[in-house]
């Protein structure tokens, strides 16, 4: 029996850096092999976006200084596999 998996979305070339209160997510999120569909942030605070594929340069303002959990979600195109990246952020 052949088992062929499918790439998953690499998350690992994405990064957040924090500026105070900003959190500034940085990279490219794409396969050229097959692409990604669809890729949300959640930030943690109860904001989710959806952003378009490719090279990001993406800024979000935490209101209230603590600890967030920024969750990132990926799904393949056409073959439907996924991937989550969890990163804990401080916002001051």
């Amino acid at each position: 029996t052949l088992v062929v998996s499918a790439p998953v979305p690499d998350l690992d070339i994405l990064q957040v850096e924090m500026l105070g209160a900003v959190a500034r997510l940085t990279g490219r999120a794409d396969r050229p092999d097959s692409g990604i569909l669809s890729l949300e942030v959640d930030w943690g605070d109860g904001m989710t976006e959806n952003l378009t594929p490719g090279d990001l340069l993406v800024n979000h303002i935490y209101t209230q200084p603590g600890t967030y959990d920024i969750k990132l979600s990926a799904i393949m195109f056409p073959s439907g596999a996924s991937n989550v990246r969890h990163i804990s952020v401080t916002a001051e």
